[in-house]
């Protein structure tokens, strides 16, 4: 099982089909409640959903699965319709890269 290494601790990370045509990647916490996630479109690599427990948002956390993710699915890439926070997440990694 794969783990990240966030504020000093070790949060394990699961990887599955989480319902037909739909992979994700899965942070877990305490009592094995997930703590945030990120899934895509099995064939075409659009994500379609993400999320972070709101304690802890703003941590990298949201970027650090989607590079894991990119690890399993080279060609995921984000939707063009998005949430107002998603528009605002793919321009901070749009900065990052420039």
């Amino acid at each position: 099982m794969q783990a990240l290494k966030l504020d000093g601790a070790l949060y394990p990370v699961r990887y599955q089909l989480s319902s037909p045509g739909r992979k994700s990647l899965g942070i877990y916490g305490n009592h094995d409640l997930r703590v945030a996630a990120i899934s895509w479109q099995e064939f075409t690599g659009e994500i379609k959903h993400v999320y972070t427990t709101p304690e802890l948002r703003r941590r990298g956390i949201a970027t650090a699965l989607l590079q894991l993710a990119i690890t399993y699915e080279p060609k995921i890439h984000h939707s063009t319709t998005r949430t107002l926070d998603a528009d605002a997440w793919v321009k901070v990694l749009e900065r990052k890269k420039s």
